[in-house]
């Protein structure tokens, strides 16, 4: 009777071979509290709590890359560059340095949530964001940009989300940028309001409500993506 036959190890320099040639794909979120997973401090607890959407987010696409047999082809890297407390001026002027030089493929960009809370116009708002769009666009990433999710409470500051989300919606309507609705993804469509199983403080989110932007942005997004790195 022959021997039986084992499966053929792949040689040193084979597996060298397929390191070297793996496709790279670098993404960089970018925003403020919402983007570095804040969550202000329980019951008890003297320090905040950090669990940001790119930790599932990077998951999920590992994830969707290993079923379809591609994960040692393609090497995904995510930076997190969330500062919580920025406005969207913060932003602008801090993208050349943090976005802009890292030269990623693509950049989410989440931003505005604190202008909101001081009063600043959507409109204002807008115009900052534009900018980050369009500096990225110039330095040939590909910009993914999300609306904001709502809070729990005062109307008062949900009125200002729905109108810059919709001036952010029908902006990348127009200039066909991809973008992920947000707040549709963690709202409680009876009250406009954040739903609460997802709120830490009425505010921000909590684990959950970063798991849940986290599957937004990957379905609304990174499911069409993947396809696109996969075939090309």
């Amino acid at each position: 009777m022959p021997p039986a036959r084992t499966a053929k190890q792949p040689k040193t320099e084979e597996i060298e071979t397929a390191t070297k040639t793996k496709k790279k794909i670098l993404i960089v979120a970018f925003g403020d509290n919402l983007t570095a997973g804040y969550q202000s401090p329980g019951p008890g607890k003297a320090l905040p709590k950090s669990t940001p959407y790119t930790d599932p987010l990077k998951s999920m696409i590992d994830a969707s890359l290993e079923k379809i047999g591609k994960l040692r082809l393609i090497e995904v890297t995510i930076y997190n560059k969330g500062v919580s407390g920025e406005a969207s001026s913060d932003l602008l002027r801090r993208i050349d340095s943090d976005v802009i030089p890292t030269k990623p493929n693509y950049t989410i960009i989440l931003g505005g949530s604190n202008d909101i809370g001081w009063g600043t116009e959507p409109d204002e708002i807008l115009e900052n964001l534009v900018q980050m769009y369009e500096k990225a666009a110039s330095a040939g990433i590909e910009v993914i940009a999300c609306t904001l999710p709502s809070v729990v409470g005062d109307q008062t500051y949900i009125k200002p989300r729905l109108e810059l989300n919709e001036l952010i919606t029908d902006y990348c309507f127009d200039n066909e940028t991809v973008y992920v609705d947000l707040f549709s993804a963690t709202v409680d469509p009876k009250t406009k309001m954040l739903d609460k199983k997802y709120s830490s403080d009425d505010l921000h989110l909590n684990t959950a409500g970063y798991q849940k932007m986290a599957e937004a942005i990957f379905s609304q997004a990174f499911v069409k993506l993947i396809h696109v790195w996969t075939v090309v």
